[in-house]
């Protein structure tokens, strides 16, 4: 979070409603550029009532008629090939609580709900409900699945421990 945005996201986050100071910002495993969070289309399966799907068309379309931004943010190749994804991850992020953004990097840990929200002060009720929240945002039917989820999608560096078990498998 805090990197200037570009362009490019600017105009996704302007047409999906994503205040661009909450969106956290990755460094990438290639060149360790700092890269716009992002969603591999694939990892997302389909839930019609959720209306993802439905709100990224409609982004996704804005974005495609928009002739000065096609000609400007757009022009790059790489922007085009990825715009379908980059609206979609505007599209996740605008239907993410910042309270659920805020737990996503303590799951990793061993810490229990309750623990959690003691820390955070607030009741282990919310806790529960903010993770459970996380967990079918990136369809997820665990804790450690969910947090396998968000290091795949450059929400979380990879903990120590996850890895080592990805390793081990």
């Amino acid at each position: 979070m805090g990197q200037p945005v570009d362009e490019f996201w600017s105009a996704i986050y302007t047409v999906t409603g994503v205040d661009p100071a909450t969106v956290p910002a990755v460094e990438s495993l290639v060149e360790s550029t700092i890269i716009r969070f992002y969603i591999n289309c694939g990892i997302i399966a389909y839930r019609p009532k959720l209306g993802i799907c439905q709100e990224w068309a409609r982004a996704f379309s804005v974005m495609v008629r928009d002739a000065a931004f096609q000609s400007s943010a757009c022009a790059d190749p790489l922007h085009r090939v990825f715009l379908h994804q980059a609206v979609l991850s505007a599209v996740v992020l605008a239907r993410t609580r910042q309270a659920e953004l805020r737990l996503l990097p303590i799951l990793p840990t061993y810490l229990s709900f309750q623990e959690i929200a003691d820390g955070l002060s607030v009741s282990r009720n919310t806790v529960k409900t903010q993770a459970l929240s996380i967990y079918g945002k990136l369809q997820a039917s665990s804790r450690g699945e969910a947090v396998e989820r968000a290091v795949e999608l450059g929400l979380l560096e990879p903990f120590p421990v996850v890895e080592a078990i990805r390793r081990a498998r």
